[in-house]
This record gives structure tokens, C-alpha cells and sequence, in this order.
């Protein structure tokens, strides 16, 4: 068998990317922020998710902010929000690709997280979140299946 043939039988590794980063950033750079109405929020930071053993690490790309005076993050109906606002600095630009104004980002995490599982810190204009896994809930227990005789349908023993 030659290596050409041999290339050709391996199936290619396939990977889910999201096309949705990509589509923002094109719609952003044909689009003016203030060209249109876009609701309350300017834009929507970009994020990066890592996922190890049923933790997730969540990376924002937030530079030039004050994490504590400009940055809220919570846990609400199962999401997690991020959510503030950076500011114009003093000297106005002649040209500018940052975005400026309010910003959000909603993820969804797992059932079962808790606020007390969510850890937050900010590094170097970028805002990590750490999500561990939930508990098993304490209401789980195993419940094992029993085999009825043939023919016993609807009748307990």
C-alpha cells in the first residue's frame, strides 16, 4: 500500500467550531456600532471556554477596564452573566476599532451550579471565570429495575 493510499482510508478528525465569533466580527467591521440600533449593550466580549473533567474555565477579553468598578458577574436562572461598561479615554480618536459602552454575555451553565462555585479574576485585560462542576444532588439514589415473570403484566408480587 503506498502512503498516498494510506492518507486517503484514515477518516479526517473533525472539530466543532463556532461559527458565531466569526460572523460578529464581520458584522462589527462592515457595521459601525452606532451605524444601527443594537439594544442597550454595545457589544459582547469575546470569550474562550475550557473544558476539563466537568470544570469550566471561561476567558473574556476585557482590556482597559477596571475589573471591580466596571465588571458585575452573577449567576442567574442557570447563566452566567457578565455584564459593565467601558469607557472612551480622555483623548477622543481620530479612528477607533475598540468598542466602547455597555457590554454582556450570558453562558449557560449545568444544572445545579451554585453561586459558591463560581470563582472570578482578572489578569493582564483578561477576566477568567471557573465554574466546578456541580454536586451530585443529595436526592440521588440508584433504583434498580426488577424482572416480572411472563405473563404476570400489571400484577406487584
Amino acid at each position: 500500500m503506498s502512503k498516498a493510499s494510506a492518507k486517503e482510508e484514515r477518516p479526517l478528525a473533525r472539530t466543532a467550531v463556532d461559527p458565531w465569533p466569526r460572523v460578529r466580527d464581520w458584522f462589527d467591521a462592515m457595521i459601525p456600532a452606532d451605524a444601527l440600533w443594537r439594544g442597550p449593550f454595545a457589544h459582547a466580549p469575546r470569550v474562550e471556554e475550557i473544558t476539563t473533567d466537568g470544570h469550566w474555565t471561561f476567558r473574556f477579553e476585557l482590556p482597559g477596564i477596571d475589573p471591580v468598578k466596571d465588571v458585575d458577574v452573577s449567576l442567574s436562572d442557570g447563566y452566567l452573566v457578565v455584564e459593565g461598561h467601558r469607557e472612551l479615554s480622555r483623548v477622543e480618536p481620530a479612528r477607533t476599532e475598540f468598542a466602547y459602552g455597555k457590554f454582556m454575555r450570558t453562558i449557560p451553565l449545568p444544572a445545579g451550579v451554585i453561586a459558591d462555585d463560581i470563582e472570578a479574576q482578572y489578569t493582564d485585560g483578561i477576566l477568567e471565570i471557573s465554574v466546578r462542576a456541580p454536586k451530585a444532588s443529595r436526592d440521588s439514589a440508584h433504583i434498580p429495575v426488577r424482572r416480572s415473570l411472563a405473563g404476570a403484566h400489571g400484577s406487584r408480587s
